[in-house]
């Protein structure tokens, strides 16, 4: 499989893709990603401008029709309506899944809570195959814009060029401007936490760069990813897997499957 990652990406609505890791997404673009929108395909406004978007980010664009109202329709408890969608590209499987936090990531939108939850059960009952990661952002409950949690498991910053590019897909392709909310909250600092991170495999990886099993250390609480050196024992947990399946190392969390194909 070399170094490129199957990668999901579950979203509620086109823009919330780019806006809370647009620049993780264009960091790897020798991954393989796929985006999925589970609401607005029957807008024709927003539909094409997310074409345009994954196009953009070097992505296969899936976008679907769950009800979007301004008081969404009411889903079944076990989020049938969902998991329905999620399904459709789902039978591919893949190595990374990612998707909204518990909460979403302002206050408040059900259907990005919603969607956390859903992509969260597929994964533990075995419908969806990938390592989970969940958006990190609050935004002080209504108080201000969305910003990256100061106690996210994973927080990345953009070179000034993911950054610019990430922007541009905004502005200029979803069309909200520098004031707007989407624009304003499409920060240069992604964060990303792990659910249930205890459950797996210790691990360490260097600079973003690769997975590989850790002899005796736990995945850091604060893990920060950029361009530059990181301190010794500050280490990052993902976004780059390709040494562990370059030296052929199993992770259970990853399903049952080799890491080398």
């Amino acid at each position: 499989m070399g170094d490129e990652l199957k990668c999901l990406v579950v979203v509620a609505h086109p823009d919330d893709e780019s806006i809370w890791m647009g620049g993780t997404i264009l960091r790897h673009t020798d991954w393989e990603w796929h985006v999925l929108s589970l609401c607005r395909a029957d807008d024709a406004d927003r539909a094409p401008r997310f074409h345009r978007a994954a196009r953009e980010l070097g992505a296969r664009g899936y976008i679907s029709d769950l009800d979007d109202s301004p008081i969404p329709a009411p889903l079944t408890e076990n989020f049938a309506q969902i998991k329905e969608r999620v399904r459709g590209v789902a039978s591919e499987g893949f190595d990374l899944v990612f998707t909204h936090g518990a909460e979403g990531e302002y206050t408040y939108h059900a259907r990005h809570a919603q969607t956390h939850r859903a992509v969260r059960e597929m994964i533990a009952d075995g419908e969806l195959a990938g390592a989970l990661f969940v958006f990190a952002y609050h935004d002080l409950g209504g108080a201000a814009r969305p910003r990256p949690a100061a106690d996210a498991d994973i927080a990345i910053d953009l070179t000034p060029t993911q950054f610019e590019r990430k922007r541009r897909i905004v502005r200029d392709i979803y069309g909200f401007g520098p004031g707007s909310f989407e624009f304003d909250s499409a920060g240069p600092v992604e964060a990303f936490n792990v659910p249930d991170g205890s459950q797996q495999p210790r691990v360490v990886a260097g600079l973003c760069a690769g997975l590989v099993r850790d002899r005796g250390r736990t995945l850091q609480p604060r893990t920060e990813c950029g361009d530059r050196e990181p301190p010794p024992r500050l280490v990052c947990f993902a976004f780059s897997l390709f040494r562990a399946f370059a030296i052929g190392i199993h992770l259970p969390w990853l399903g049952n499957r080799s890491c080398v194909s």
